[in-house]
């Protein structure tokens, strides 16, 4: 079947109408003719944007872990996104039970691997280093490899207890002959963020960058010089905001030093999801609205860039959104609120060829 979604408004302005077919998106005189024995639906989505479709590349999408986790398709399509990447909810001894509950999502689903491979079964996943079976590791990657996108590692107190630096410097040292993506939690130390910070190289994301919390990017008002070293060596950011990793503060100054957007994620699971302060990925993008960053920025941040950094097939997955003109209170993981007049609003969604409203 294919779709024709008349009077597209796109980031750049541009109105356009747009033709799905085939897992593939192309924008067709407005004079397109339709002939009668095509099998195709006309939508009129007169007044929205669309946008390839949304990537959140950090959520907790896998139901196996509950209360730290979520279905993919509660925090996926009816809010817009598309594809949802769980960071590191399951370890190898879970993956393949996720694998099989992720083929039967509509939202399209990837994962990192843990790699503890415990996984969120226990919040510290990584006190016993006895939990970090690289030979496993090895095994599901080549089981999975369309699937797992990389491996995740917790560097906060509360997880590593007494191995420190150790289960970071493992897997870098695994991942050397490799090139997988290392994404990489960051919390309340030890160890400490300038220790993190001088291992990283340009394959690993650096998680909860924009956290308010001691043990963070800012001292005293001022970037670390170990972070902007870090930016030098082609380190990804990933904003995942989550339950207290995200500062309107933080966010401020890091704005104001002109760092881009990598990737805008969430963090998301199913209590912060229904109690906030997350509520959906949109709701994420509308506090880098109120930030000052271009909307071009923000799209590209749940589009572009995640489809280049985790090498994601190209599909015809579309988002529909607007810009509401809406008085909000937005709050960060720390409790500062603060009033806003927009608010990014998804409308519906193009995925694997179907056209949903949300």
């Amino acid at each position: 079947m294919k779709l024709l979604l008349k009077n597209c408004k796109l980031i750049n302005g541009e109105d356009v109408d747009l033709l799905v077919e085939n897992e593939m998106v192309q924008k067709v005189d407005k004079e397109f003719h339709l002939n009668e024995e095509d099998d195709i639906k006309v939508y009129d989505v007169s007044g929205s944007y669309v946008s390839k479709g949304w990537v959140d590349s950090h959520t907790h999408s896998s139901p196996l872990f509950l209360p730290y986790g979520d279905e993919a398709d509660k925090c996926g399509y009816p809010t817009g996104v598309t594809t949802v990447i769980d960071a590191g909810s399951t370890g190898a001894n879970a993956i393949d039970e996720f694998y099989n509950i992720s083929k039967n999502s509509k939202t399209r689903v990837k994962a990192f691997l843990n790699i503890s491979k415990i996984g969120l079964s226990k919040m510290d996943e990584l006190s016993d280093i006895e939990n970090v079976d690289f030979d496993l590791i090895e095994e599901k990657l080549k089981l999975y490899p369309e699937f797992i996108v990389g491996l995740k590692v917790r560097m906060s107190k509360s997880i590593v207890k007494d191995n420190g630096i150790d289960p970071l410097k493992l897997t870098l040292e695994y991942n050397k002959n490799k090139n997988l993506k290392v994404m990489v939690h960051i919390g309340n130390g030890p160890p400490k963020i300038e220790d993190i910070l001088e291992l990283l190289d340009k394959n690993c994301i650096l998680s909860h960058y924009l956290n308010g919390k001691e043990n963070s990017i800012i001292r005293e008002s001022r970037i670390l010089k170990e972070f902007e070293s870090s930016l030098k060596k082609g380190v990804i950011l990933d904003v995942a905001h989550g339950n207290a990793s995200f500062s309107f503060n933080t966010g401020r100054i890091v704005k104001k030093n002109e760092i881009p957007l990598n990737l805008i994620s969430t963090d998301i699971y199913k209590a912060n999801r229904e109690n906030g302060p997350v509520y959906s990925l949109a709701h994420v993008m509308t506090k880098f609205l109120y930030l000052g960053y271009s909307l071009k920025e923000i799209i590209d941040a749940v589009t572009v860039n995640p489809m280049k950094i985790f090498n994601l097939k190209e599909n015809s997955d579309l988002t529909i959104f607007d810009i509401e003109d809406k008085e909000i209170s937005l709050v960060d993981s720390h409790g500062e609120k603060v009033k806003y007049n927009k608010i990014i609003t998804p409308k519906s969604v193009v995925l694997k060829g179907e056209f949903i409203q949300i």
